[in-house]
């Protein structure tokens, strides 16, 4: 057995030898000098020279698209009273880093009990043009006319006490956002 065996091995080792001497090493030299001189002398392809330039895809293009931006239209108007607060356990209830939404504490998010989450408003005599969302929501005994703005206490922020500014609900906001807002004497 082991003998006819080696004999099929050998029949085939000739076999192979006499194929390379055949025409084995010329078209391996032949797709050898292919791959080289497509390597070293690259040549355009049809499709690059085509005049039909409708029928060239687009480069892809990557990253973020282009945002137009716009001002914010102010779509109500009321006064609240403006309060700080951190991301201490005895100023929080539960994990001080987490909301009321279940988002991690970020900078331009606040606390309202009668405002839906995702209300954008801006406070124009506090901070300018900055946009805050709400994500929070303060303690049960709180009144609607009390806006709480999360601060990173390791910033160490000056205090501004808590004085009643003007409040602007910004468009995008939630639909509900200031129906609680008619006929309350501080809306105007």
């Amino acid at each position: 057995m082991k003998k006819r065996i080696s004999a099929i091995k050998s029949s085939i080792r000739e076999e192979i030898q006499g194929k390379k001497e055949g025409w084995f090493r010329p078209v391996m030299l032949l797709l050898g000098a292919v791959i080289l001189y497509n390597i070293f002398l690259p040549v355009p392809t049809f499709s690059e020279n085509s005049p039909y330039t409708s029928l060239k895809k687009p480069a892809p293009t990557y990253g973020f698209p282009e945002i137009e931006v716009r001002e914010d239209r102010v779509i109500r108007e009321y006064w609240s009273q403006v309060t700080v607060y951190n991301s201490l356990p005895e100023q929080t209830s539960g994990d001080p880093f987490i909301m009321a939404t279940g988002e991690r504490v970020f900078d331009g998010a606040i606390a309202a009990n009668c405002l839906p989450f995702n209300t954008r408003l801006r406070m124009p005599e506090l901070s300018g043009d900055k946009v805050y969302i709400v994500k929070d929501r303060l303690a049960a005994d709180k009144t609607c006319f009390v806006i709480d703005i999360w601060q990173d206490h390791t910033l160490n922020y000056p205090s501004f006490g808590s004085p009643i500014t003007k409040i602007e609900i910004l468009q995008g906001s939630p639909r509900m956002s200031f129906a609680w807002l008619n006929g309350v004497g501080y809306a105007k």
